[in-house]
This record gives structure tokens, C-alpha cells and sequence, in this order.
């Protein structure tokens, strides 16, 4: 599908707006066929994850929940599915020339096990406070990194990086999500008897933007709702404000959820198929860490368990009675940090 649409600002990487510029975007989106295809192109790549439902309810008298596991996947996370996307349609000579791409974390770990696969040269650029038990996982890939001071600066420090002449790797916009997210899309949908609900976590939108694109073109009436914490609202004022947002100020625990601002490709997505964003407080959330640890024997870093705290707090009188399935996004984090999480909330 190729779609156009007037846009009246311009929003990039370096943060600047000008209403006084009107430009035309043009953007492509995947027909359902095309990602059909796709999912049998990286087969042997990424994994058909587990797809279970739940021995007990997220809330008293609901109906047991599906959970897709998507934290069983290659680089413990939804992220390595769309980096695989972009990978596999590069030319020889682009993957010779290598990629690099800038990560709080999980988009940096997906980027370096993915090319260390596909034997593809990459560098990664980070901030200095990245966690120390991502900063293992994402060194042992073997991938370049370079630190910037915080993640403000990352993306600055990325462009730096991209004179080099290496190929970025976009975090949460682009056709490549929507076909790689897409490819989770099905199988949810395939996996989960009269699905009626689809819920997920959403920082720059990636994850949402492709599984309601794809999830609306099987059915129009499956409900998709998205899950953001309080102190990172970037959809949700996106939304409000009818285009992207940047945010001034992140305040959340759920620190793989802290998108400083929205894109045009996924927000348009999102705009256009997401049924609704449910937020939820950082309390919340330690909560469903809890539940996701008892009554799943998980331990879930807060960006996945933010969408169990949806469907136990705000959208909880929505979902009760649907046919539910909860995407568990990923969760790289290392014990020390959950455990210290966790008191905290105490």
C-alpha cells in the first residue's frame, strides 16, 4: 500500500521544528500478502515464539489471558525481528559496507546479534548510562560501540557515526518494522483462538505500529490498545497534539519505553489503527512485575510488564471479558537491577 499524506511540519533527529515549512511525505506500507512473504524470507532467522495462555486471570472473574513471548526471542526482545527485516532486504555491497544504529539497550543488542549472524559489520552508539547487564549481553555480539554521554546525545553522536558512510538502522519507524513486526502479528493471530484484544508496550511505536497495521488487515475488528508509563507520554501527547512530539523531560522506570520523541512513519500507523493508549504509573508496574513473577515465573524488566499493569489498571473493564493476548515485548535486565526495582517500590 502506498499512501501520502501532507505534513506541516518537520521534526528530526535534531529535535528541530519549523511550522513555517510544509512538506510532502511519502511513505510505503506493506500489503498483508507482502508480509506473508516476508515471514517466510526470515524464517530461519528469528524465532516462532511461544504463544501460551495463562492458568490464572490478570483480575478477579476475567477471562484467562494469552501472552505472546516475545522476550524468548533471539537478543531477548521484538527489536531483533525488525532488524532482521532491514537487514535482509540490503544489497551485498550495503552489507559490506556495514550499519550502525543508537540504543538505550535492546535495539543495540538486536543490531549486534543480528549482524553477527548475518556476518554484517556494525557499530552501535549508546549512552554512558546504559545497564550494565545490556552493556554484557550487547559487548559479548562483538559489535563496535561508542558511549555518548546521555541519550539526548546519542543521536547526535549517530550522525557523526553515519559520515562514515554506514546505513542506520531506524529503532521504531519505517516499512521494515511493519513487515518484521508483522511477522509477530500473525503469528499471535494464528496462535490465539478468536482473538478479540491485542495488548503492548509502545515507546517510539515500532511494536504497535505493526501489530495493529497487520492485525487490522486480518480483522478490522480486533481491538489494539497500547501501553505507555506516566512519565513518558511521547504517543500519547503525539496524539493529542494530531503530530509528533518530542518530550522535555522522561521520568519512568520503564527506561526501554523512553522514546524522547515520535516519527512520522509509526505515528501516522498508529494514528490511523491503534484503538487506544492506556497509561500507567511506574507503581503500577512494579506491581505487574510482582504478578508476572508469581504467577508466570517471569522476570520481566517494567517496558514488558507495563502491558499486564494496562490490563490490570486502566484498561481493566475494556479487556476483562475479550479474548485477550498480551505481548511480552522483551526483558533484558540483569538481577541486581530487577531486585533493586522491586525494594524500591516497597
Amino acid at each position: 500500500m502506498r499512501g501520502i499524506y501532507l505534513s506541516t511540519h518537520k521534526f528530526g533527529r535534531d529535535d528541530k521544528y519549523d511550522e513555517s515549512i510544509f512538506c510532502l511525505g511519502i511513505y510505503m506500507r506493506p500489503t498483508l500478502e507482502e508480509i506473508k512473504r516476508h515471514r517466510d524470507q526470515i524464517r530461519g532467522y528469528c524465532l516462532n515464539t511461544p504463544t501460551f495462555r495463562s492458568a490464572y486471570p490478570l483480575n478477579a472473574g476475567d477471562k484467562l489471558p494469552w501472552f505472546k513471548g516475545e522476550l524468548f526471542q533471539y537478543s531477548g526482545s521484538f527489536k531483533y525481528r525488525s532488524v532482521i527485516s532491514f537487514l535482509s532486504s540490503l544489497s551485498n555491497v550495503e552489507k559490506a559496507t556495514g550499519v550502525c544504529a543508537a540504543s538505550g539497550g535492546n535495539h543495540a543488542i538486536a543490531v549486534g546479534l543480528a549482524c553477527q549472524t548475518m556476518d554484517i559489520p556494525a557499530t552501535v552508539v549508546v549512552p554512558k548510562t546504559i545497564n550494565a547487564g545490556r552493556l554484557e549481553l550487547l559487548k559479548s555480539t562483538g559489535v563496535s560501540i561508542i558511549f555518548a554521554d546521555d541519550i539526548a546525545s546519542v543521536f547526535s553522536k549517530l550522525d557523526e557515526v553515519k559520515q562514515q558512510g554506514l546505513l542506520e538502522i531506524p529503532a521504531f519507524s519505517g516499512p521494515h518494522i511493519l513487515r518484521g513486526i508483522g511477522t509477530l502479528a500473525l503469528e499471535i493471530y494464528e496462535s490465539v483462538p478468536d482473538l478479540e484484544a491485542v495488548v503492548a508496550s509502545v515507546g517510539g511505536g515500532g511494536l504497535l505500529s505493526g501489530l495493529a497495521y497487520t492485525l487490522k488487515a486480518i480483522g478490522p475488528n480486533i481491538a489494539v490498545y497500547g501501553v505507555e508509563p506516566e512519565g513518558a507520554p511521547t504517543i500519547s501527547n503525539s496524539l493529542k497534539n494530531g503530530k509528533p512530539q518530542k518530550l522535555e523531560k522522561i521520568d519512568t522506570i520503564a527506561d526501554s519505553l523512553s522514546a524522547p520523541y515520535a516519527l512520522d512513519y509509526s505515528f501516522q500507523v498508529i494514528s490511523d489503527y491503534v484503538d487506544e493508549i492506556g497509561i500507567v504509573s511506574d507503581e503500577q508496574i512494579r506491581s505487574s512485575m510482582r504478578w508476572a513473577l508469581s504467577h508466570l515465573n517471569l522476570k520481566l524488566e517494567p517496558a514488558c510488564a507495563a502491558a499486564i499493569a494496562a490490563c490490570q489498571h486502566p484498561l481493566r473493564e475494556k479487556l476483562g471479558e475479550k479474548n485477550l493476548c498480551v505481548v511480552l515485548c522483551g526483558t533484558n535486565i540483569d538481577l541486581q537491577s530487577y531486585q533493586k526495582l522491586l525494594e524500591n517500590g516497597l
